[in-house]
Protein backbone atom coordinates (compact mmCIF):
# COMPACT_ATOMS: atom_id res chain seq x y z
CA UNK A 1 0.00 0.00 0.00
CA UNK A 2 1.37 3.20 -1.10
CA UNK A 3 0.05 6.75 -0.05
CA UNK A 4 1.63 9.98 -1.90
CA UNK A 5 1.24 13.41 0.30
CA UNK A 6 1.70 16.18 -2.82
CA UNK A 7 2.07 18.61 -0.14
CA UNK A 8 -1.34 18.51 1.31
CA UNK A 9 -2.56 15.29 2.32
CA UNK A 10 -0.93 11.67 2.89
CA UNK A 11 -1.88 10.59 6.09
CA UNK A 12 -3.21 7.10 6.55
CA UNK A 13 -5.95 5.78 9.13
CA UNK A 14 -7.23 2.68 9.77
CA UNK A 15 -10.39 2.54 12.07
CA UNK A 16 -13.15 -0.39 12.59
CA UNK A 17 -12.96 -3.09 14.11
CA UNK A 18 -11.72 -5.68 12.28
CA UNK A 19 -8.69 -7.44 11.22
CA UNK A 20 -6.34 -6.76 8.38
CA UNK A 21 -3.13 -8.33 7.22
CA UNK A 22 -0.54 -6.22 4.20
CA UNK A 23 1.79 -8.01 2.33
CA UNK A 24 1.82 -11.44 4.30
CA UNK A 25 3.68 -12.90 0.68
CA UNK A 26 6.53 -10.21 1.41
CA UNK A 27 6.13 -9.51 -2.62
CA UNK A 28 6.58 -5.92 -1.74
CA UNK A 29 9.73 -4.07 0.30
CA UNK A 30 7.12 -2.72 2.67
CA UNK A 31 4.00 -3.02 4.30
CA UNK A 32 2.87 0.43 4.00
CA UNK A 33 4.84 3.23 2.62
CA UNK A 34 3.57 6.88 2.90
CA UNK A 35 5.72 9.23 0.41
CA UNK A 36 4.37 12.38 2.53
CA UNK A 37 5.95 15.32 0.09
CA UNK A 38 6.68 17.22 3.03
CA UNK A 39 3.42 16.98 4.19
CA UNK A 40 2.16 16.59 7.79
CA UNK A 41 1.76 12.54 7.03
CA UNK A 42 0.73 10.78 9.99
CA UNK A 43 -0.54 7.05 10.27
CA UNK A 44 -3.35 6.04 12.67
CA UNK A 45 -4.63 2.66 13.79
CA UNK A 46 -7.79 2.71 15.64
CA UNK A 47 -8.37 0.90 18.71
CA UNK A 48 -10.68 -2.09 17.76
CA UNK A 49 -8.23 -2.71 14.33
CA UNK A 50 -5.79 -5.62 14.00
CA UNK A 51 -3.06 -4.99 11.57
CA UNK A 52 -0.78 -7.00 10.23
CA UNK A 53 2.02 -5.87 8.44
CA UNK A 54 4.97 -7.65 6.91
CA UNK A 55 8.44 -6.64 6.09
CA UNK A 56 9.68 -7.87 2.44
CA UNK A 57 12.16 -10.48 2.34
CA UNK A 58 14.75 -8.51 1.88
CA UNK A 59 13.57 -5.15 4.22
CA UNK A 60 13.31 -4.13 7.88
CA UNK A 61 10.85 -1.97 6.83
CA UNK A 62 7.23 -2.46 7.29
CA UNK A 63 6.25 0.61 7.36
CA UNK A 64 7.87 3.49 6.57
CA UNK A 65 6.77 7.42 6.32
CA UNK A 66 9.35 9.38 4.33
CA UNK A 67 9.61 13.62 3.75
CA UNK A 68 6.81 13.88 6.80
CA UNK A 69 6.88 17.51 8.15
CA UNK A 70 5.60 15.58 11.42
CA UNK A 71 9.26 15.34 12.64
CA UNK A 72 8.60 13.36 15.54
CA UNK A 73 8.33 9.14 15.77
CA UNK A 74 5.48 9.73 18.47
CA UNK A 75 3.60 12.48 16.41
CA UNK A 76 3.82 10.72 13.33
CA UNK A 77 2.66 7.05 14.05
CA UNK A 78 -0.57 7.57 16.41
CA UNK A 79 -2.29 4.80 18.10
CA UNK A 80 -5.84 5.71 19.33
CA UNK A 81 -5.47 3.89 22.14
CA UNK A 82 -2.52 5.94 23.42
CA UNK A 83 -0.02 2.71 22.29
CA UNK A 84 3.75 4.74 21.93
CA UNK A 85 5.53 4.04 18.78
CA UNK A 86 8.76 4.72 20.95
CA UNK A 87 8.72 0.86 20.79
CA UNK A 88 9.33 1.15 17.38
CA UNK A 89 13.37 1.60 16.09
CA UNK A 90 13.60 4.90 14.37
CA UNK A 91 16.11 5.84 11.57
CA UNK A 92 16.71 9.75 10.04
CA UNK A 93 16.35 9.26 6.58
CA UNK A 94 17.36 12.36 4.26
CA UNK A 95 15.04 14.76 3.01
CA UNK A 96 15.99 16.28 -0.28
CA UNK A 97 15.26 19.71 -1.49
CA UNK A 98 12.94 19.99 -4.18
CA UNK A 99 11.38 22.77 -5.78
CA UNK A 100 9.25 23.92 -8.92
CA UNK A 101 10.72 24.49 -12.18
CA UNK A 102 9.55 25.25 -15.61
CA UNK A 103 9.79 22.97 -18.34
CA UNK A 104 9.19 23.35 -22.35
CA UNK A 105 7.73 21.39 -24.45
CA UNK A 106 7.95 21.98 -28.15
CA UNK A 107 4.93 21.54 -30.25
CA UNK A 108 6.24 22.62 -33.87
CA UNK A 109 3.95 24.88 -35.51
CA UNK A 110 1.51 24.86 -32.26
CA UNK A 111 4.63 26.80 -30.37
CA UNK A 112 6.41 26.00 -26.74
CA UNK A 113 4.77 24.79 -24.35
CA UNK A 114 5.83 25.98 -20.47
CA UNK A 115 4.38 24.02 -17.62
CA UNK A 116 5.97 23.54 -13.98
CA UNK A 117 6.61 20.66 -12.13
CA UNK A 118 8.15 19.98 -8.30
CA UNK A 119 11.59 18.53 -9.14
CA UNK A 120 14.32 16.82 -6.82
CA UNK A 121 17.16 19.13 -6.91
CA UNK A 122 21.02 17.99 -7.49
CA UNK A 123 24.24 19.04 -7.39
CA UNK A 124 27.35 17.74 -9.50
CA UNK A 125 30.64 17.62 -7.62
CA UNK A 126 32.90 19.91 -9.91
CA UNK A 127 30.18 21.86 -11.09
CA UNK A 128 28.32 24.92 -9.71
CA UNK A 129 25.77 24.72 -11.71
CA UNK A 130 22.19 23.65 -10.07
CA UNK A 131 20.40 20.06 -11.64
CA UNK A 132 17.01 19.19 -11.00
CA UNK A 133 15.77 15.54 -11.61
CA UNK A 134 12.08 13.98 -12.66
CA UNK A 135 11.86 10.48 -12.57
CA UNK A 136 9.74 9.36 -16.28
CA UNK A 137 6.31 7.33 -16.04
CA UNK A 138 7.21 5.91 -19.54
CA UNK A 139 10.80 3.98 -18.60
CA UNK A 140 11.12 4.77 -15.44
CA UNK A 141 14.50 6.47 -16.09
CA UNK A 142 15.19 9.77 -14.29
CA UNK A 143 15.34 12.88 -16.93
CA UNK A 144 18.14 14.94 -15.35
CA UNK A 145 18.03 18.93 -16.33
CA UNK A 146 19.76 22.06 -15.81
CA UNK A 147 18.66 24.83 -13.72
CA UNK A 148 19.14 27.75 -16.53
CA UNK A 149 18.80 31.28 -15.17
CA UNK A 150 16.19 32.44 -17.78
CA UNK A 151 13.04 32.87 -16.43
CA UNK A 152 9.53 30.81 -18.20
CA UNK A 153 7.60 33.55 -19.47
CA UNK A 154 4.40 31.59 -18.71
CA UNK A 155 5.13 30.78 -15.03
CA UNK A 156 7.91 32.98 -13.50
CA UNK A 157 9.69 30.03 -12.40
CA UNK A 158 13.39 28.97 -13.52
CA UNK A 159 13.49 27.48 -16.72
CA UNK A 160 14.80 23.85 -17.12
CA UNK A 161 17.39 22.54 -20.09
CA UNK A 162 16.70 18.87 -20.52
CA UNK A 163 20.47 17.03 -20.35
CA UNK A 164 19.85 13.38 -20.62
CA UNK A 165 18.04 10.22 -19.56
CA UNK A 166 19.73 8.25 -16.09
CA UNK A 167 19.46 4.90 -14.76
CA UNK A 168 20.71 5.84 -11.33
CA UNK A 169 21.44 9.54 -10.94
CA UNK A 170 23.91 8.73 -8.31
CA UNK A 171 26.10 6.80 -9.50
CA UNK A 172 26.43 9.42 -12.80
CA UNK A 173 27.87 11.72 -10.28
CA UNK A 174 24.38 14.15 -9.22
CA UNK A 175 23.75 14.01 -5.97
CA UNK A 176 20.42 15.14 -4.12
CA UNK A 177 20.61 18.26 -1.96
CA UNK A 178 20.22 17.36 1.42
CA UNK A 179 18.16 19.92 3.85
CA UNK A 180 17.65 18.01 7.21
CA UNK A 181 16.11 14.92 7.97
CA UNK A 182 12.66 13.23 8.78
CA UNK A 183 11.90 9.70 10.88
CA UNK A 184 11.27 6.68 9.17
CA UNK A 185 9.44 4.31 11.54
CA UNK A 186 11.68 1.06 11.24
CA UNK A 187 10.18 -2.15 11.93
CA UNK A 188 12.41 -5.28 12.52
CA UNK A 189 10.21 -8.43 11.12
CA UNK A 190 7.07 -8.64 11.46
CA UNK A 191 4.63 -5.84 13.03
CA UNK A 192 2.02 -6.68 14.51
CA UNK A 193 -0.29 -4.48 15.95
CA UNK A 194 -3.54 -5.86 18.05
CA UNK A 195 -5.17 -3.06 19.53
CA UNK A 196 -8.58 -4.04 21.84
Amino acid sequence: MVAWGYGYGGSVEFTGTGKLTLNKAKTRSEAITMYAENSKAVLKVGKKVTLNAYAGKKSKNSVSIEESTVKKASDSMIFSNGTSAKKAKTTKTPVVKTADVAFQMDFGDAGIFEYSNTAILLSKKGSKKQYATLKSSENGKWMIYEVTTEVGAETGLPLTKYLTDSEDYEKDGYKATVTGYVYTHTYCGNLLLIIS
